[in-house]
Order: structure tokens, then C-alpha cells, then sequence
């Protein structure tokens, strides 16, 4: 198992020596060593917590259509 992390290790130290050896204007090395500029960070709990919102609302929707569904069995004849 050992051997075949090394040579992954090495293949992947010899594509990056590669890439570095490139012309600054091709584009593989224009993707590879960009910088991706961050507007806004966004909050996990926020975000956690809206979605944790939504589900309970979507799972008090279903209640009441189940709800609905019991009550109103009867009456579709």
C-alpha cells in the first residue's frame, strides 16, 4: 500500500512541476494558480438554521394535508 501512495505522490509532484514549468499565458496554469476572491463569507449556523426553518414548515404542511386528507375521506362521494 505504501508504494502506491509514493508513486501517486510522485505523479502528482511531477504534473505540479510541470504546470510551474508552463507559460504564464496558457490556461491550464492560469486555472490552477488563480485565486478565487471571496465577496462574502457566508454563516453555516445561518444557513444551518434557515434550513432547519424550512423543513419543519414543509413537515407542519404535510401534517396539515394529512389532516385534511383523514378528515375529508368521507366526504368525496
Amino acid at each position: 500500500m505504501e508504494n502506491i501512495v509514493r508513486f501517486i505522490k510522485s505523479v502528482r509532484l511531477g504534473w505540479y512541476g510541470h504546470i510551474e514549468r508552463m507559460q504564464n499565458r496558457r490556461m491550464l496554469k492560469k486555472i490552477v494558480t488563480a485565486k478565487v476572491e471571496v465577496t462574502q463569507k457566508r454563516d453555516r449556523r445561518e444557513t444551518s438554521l434557515s434550513r432547519i426553518k424550512i423543513l419543519r414548515e414543509r413537515e407542519k404542511e404535510r401534517e396539515r394535508m394529512a389532516t385534511n386528507r383523514r378528515e375529508g375521506a368521507g366526504d368525496h362521494t
